[in-house]
């Protein structure tokens, strides 16, 4: 009889657990869904300082604690992006978002419209997501390659979460965050090292790291495409 019940106890158990699994899923894809949308429309609507609040912004490495004060991380960037605008690069519109579970790692896709110089000119995003302050939050910007040129992967840049240490007093220790990570971000050629700074990359339980940045133009990149 004490067998009978703890079998039952077992089944019930792996019941559960396969419900709260199944359930990670949808709300995973809810709020990156959630957060990829108003982050582009933030941006879109010119609300950079409300755009930025859908950021999982990154100093030295994507998987680190940042080092940088989020006040003085939402000013670079607020005024990265906002220069970008003022050169004539934006976003005009955003068509739809799409976020998909890979393996179980939400992976995003932004079709969108830029004006550049008043051209305007519809391109399709990659969206790697992170875990940042309980949620998860837009890391890192591709464009597809097919659409890439050097104003928009200069673009790419100035969305993405890389944040430059401020100063060298900022430049404290920074403890791993085993819930941040950046999945399958190696399947654009943006994403190496030239681009995006210390973005790493874990596939399995092994961590890749994407060497670090070094000043090589956004125009050498894609002259090798």
């Amino acid at each position: 009889m004490k067998k009978f019940y703890w079998l039952i106890i077992v089944v019930a158990l792996a019941l559960i657990s396969i419900i709260t699994i199944a359930k990670l899923k949808p709300v995973t894809r809810y709020q990156t869904h959630r957060s990829a949308s108003r982050y582009y429309r933030h941006l879109a609507a010119g609300e950079f300082e409300k755009a930025f609040e859908y950021v999982a912004y990154y100093d030295e490495y994507s998987d680190l604690e940042p080092a940088v004060l989020h006040e003085d991380a939402k000013k670079v960037w607020v005024g990265r992006v906002k220069e970008m605008r003022q050169s004539g690069l934006y976003f005009a519109e955003v068509e739809r978002i799409q976020v998909l579970i890979d393996d179980g790692y939400p992976m995003g896709k932004a079709y969108v419209t830029i004006v550049d110089q008043g051209v305007k000119t519809r391109v399709t995003q990659n969206i790697c997501f992170a875990r940042h302050s309980g949620t998860w939050r837009v890391q890192v910007i591709r464009t597809d390659s097919d659409c890439l040129t050097e104003t928009i992967a200069s673009l790419d840049k100035a969305i993405s979460g890389h944040i430059p240490q401020i100063s060298k007093k900022d430049q404290s220790a920074s403890t791993p965050l085993s819930t941040r990570h950046l999945g399958r971000a190696n399947q654009s050629p943006t994403t190496d090292g030239k681009i995006f700074p210390g973005l790493r990359i874990l596939s399995g339980s092994k961590a890749r790291l994407i060497r670090r940045w070094s000043p090589i133009s956004a125009a050498s990149m894609t002259s090798g495409r």
